[in-house]
């Protein structure tokens, strides 16, 4: 399902000049190996489009560095600082939820989310 949604963001930028993507992603989190994947991974293929409509970035916190980065395995680093939220924007409509565009959040949760729609500022 993941990767339905980068084929299908990815067609689009083709067929939209316009459109813009911009993705912020936790290091921690978006780097962690899960069944031989991981959202970086699976996010490769629009970065490969060689676009500079397409931005990709981690955000890594300062307090995971040095020997304590070196010596946490993947999933134990989470527990020093997670960037956890999740904002999408599309046009003029902001979405807070606390779900991850992930198969389990497609198929077997139910989360809140808030919308905002017509705010053309925040979202730009």
């Amino acid at each position: 399902m993941e990767k339905k949604l980068v084929e299908e963001v990815g067609a689009t930028m083709r067929s939209q000049e316009r459109l813009r993507v911009k993705i912020l992603l936790d290091w921690c989190r978006g780097t962690r190996i899960v069944e031989d994947e991981s959202s970086a991974s699976i996010l490769a293929p629009l970065k490969s489009q060689k676009t500079e409509r397409c931005r990709i970035s981690m955000y890594h916190t300062p307090h995971l560095r040095g020997w304590l980065k070196r010596l946490l395995p993947s999933k134990l680093n989470e527990m020093v600082g997670l960037q956890h939220c999740k904002v999408y924007v599309f046009d003029d409509t902001v979405i807070m939820s606390g779900a991850n565009l992930s198969r389990d959040y497609f198929s077997n949760r139910q989360d809140r989310y808030v919308v905002i729609e017509g705010c053309s500022g925040p979202a730009d």
